[in-house]
């Protein structure tokens, strides 16, 4: 008699466990050089716009505002681009408006997932650089993914994992914060 609560209560122990092991984000660093020494804040950072993953429409756009935003919190000034050209047109903007560095990404995974339905996670992978907009110099890149907890009641989204991991390293950028070459964090 004693034995079926036994088992009820390590069977709820088991799947407690279960549940929870796909609660949490993970996000790994691939390649982090960072600055030579941290940016002020009195800069402008001249956001340029990803192109778009392979069959994620927007998806360039939402990463641009993404990183928008996380600058905003320190720079004195974050601004995307409005047109999809080269690097080197890029700069060649920037300059002309003043901003001193501009952030290139690269999209190399970004898989948006109806986690909730299918179990299968929402997954980025991005390479990030901040370039010094009067000569084109790399003054910081990162490679960073991250991948969604399995188990969401909807509302992930790609672009929180950039938030979190990519907010990461722009605090370290500005000195705030510990970032560094590294994988399966968990936030």
């Amino acid at each position: 008699m004693k034995t079926i609560p036994v088992l009820f209560s390590l069977l709820a122990l088991i799947l407690g466990g279960f549940f929870c092991s796909g609660c949490a984000h993970t996000y790994a660093v691939r390649e982090f050089k960072p600055p030579a020494r941290a940016l002020t804040g009195t800069e402008g950072i001249y956001i340029i716009v990803p192109k778009d993953y392979s069959g994620e429409k927007g998806s360039g756009e939402l990463a641009a505002s993404t990183l928008a935003t996380l600058f905003s919190r320190y720079a004195a000034r974050a601004r995307k681009s409005v047109e999809l050209t080269t690097v080197e047109q890029h700069l060649a903007n920037a300059r002309k408006d003043g901003f001193e560095f501009a952030v290139e990404g690269k999209i190399i995974r970004w898989d948006e997932e109806a986690t909730e339905w299918s179990g299968a996670g929402d997954k980025l992978e991005m390479s990030i650089s901040l370039l010094r907009v009067e000569n084109g110099e790399v003054v910081s890149t990162t490679q960073l993914s991250g991948k969604s907890k399995w188990l969401t009641f909807g509302g992930d989204r790609v672009e929180h994992l950039l938030e979190q991991i990519g907010g990461k390293w722009v605090d370290a950028l500005y000195g705030r914060g510990e970032f560094g070459v590294g994988g399966k964090d968990k936030l």
